[in-house]
């Protein structure tokens, strides 16, 4: 969301800049015609020369065109006005200068005055000021618009560059957690083989006990062979608990249940022995 958000602005920014460049171009267009303007005119009323009337005509309508571009890039503020007095100017400059040129192949002292009167140079000046202010105006907008641009992509960068740190670290962390898991679920399993080996082990020996204490009841003689299943059995039970005690990190005796088995089983023993004997 927030790329796309910056996506946005970033395009309206472009846009805005790139206007604004198609602007300052008009511009500096508009001034350098008006002077071909102004100069075919006083040309050709002074000269009586029908090249520069032509001249005159055939950057009329270029002008209009350029006026008509820029006011339609605008949508409001100073540099808009400038242009709007710049193209109001230009039509009384036009009208002014359209007449001045209906010589006829000869100087014409009157048309000439026409183009250094008061109300002329009044709308040359507006002119030329609504050109010189709007220039600069979006001189200034352009630079507040690159300084925008500029931070924008500063902000980006940052931003790129806190997702790319927090993508690398869930990333590493995910795999951290991974292999912890992987590590309890071996630790786990080989827990659950020691106890089920301990089991076992503690099965078959209370099954011979069982087993000699059945014998004895009913008459049978218990053996030196049997007390050293019977011990062979005991030993094998506590080596399986010791194992067990050192794989948790505890003492055997901490293991109360299991451990009291053993010393019952030690006792049973000891019991059995002494019938044997």
């Amino acid at each position: 969301m927030l790329v796309l958000i910056s996506a946005t602005v970033w395009s309206g920014l472009s846009n805005s800049l790139s206007a604004k460049s198609e602007l300052l171009v008009n511009i500096g267009e508009i001034a350098r015609i008006d002077e071909v303007l102004t100069s075919s005119a006083l040309l050709a009323t002074a000269t009586g020369e029908a090249k520069y009337v032509e001249r005159y005509f055939a950057h009329v309508e270029a002008l209009d065109h350029l006026l008509d571009r820029s006011l339609a890039l605008f949508d409001t503020g100073d540099a808009r006005r400038m242009l709007e007095q710049t193209d109001a100017a230009n039509g009384v400059l036009v009208s002014i200068e359209e007449k001045a040129l209906t010589i006829k192949g000869a100087p014409d002292r009157d048309a000439y005055a026409t183009l250094e009167s008061e109300i002329y140079l009044e709308n040359k000046r507006l002119y030329s000021e609504g050109v010189t202010r709007a220039f600069d105006e979006l001189r200034a907008i352009a630079a507040r618009d690159i300084r925008t641009l500029q931070r924008l992509l500063v902000g980006l960068m940052a931003v790129t560059a806190i997702l790319c740190i927090a993508s690398f670290w869930l990333f590493w962390r995910s795999r951290i957690d991974a292999m912890d898991r992987a590590r309890r679920e071996d630790r786990i399993n080989a827990m659950k083989m020691l106890i089920s080996t301990f089991m076992d082990t503690q099965n078959n020996l209370l099954n011979n006990m069982i087993f000699l204490r059945t014998k004895a009841a009913m008459g049978g003689t218990l053996g030196a062979d049997d007390v050293r299943v019977i011990d062979l059995e005991i030993k094998r039970a506590q080596q399986k608990l010791a194992e067990i005690a050192e794989f948790e990190g505890t003492a055997p005796r901490d293991l109360g249940g299991i451990t009291v088995l053993g010393r019952k089983t030690q006792t049973m023993r000891s019991g059995a022995a002494q019938e044997a004997l």
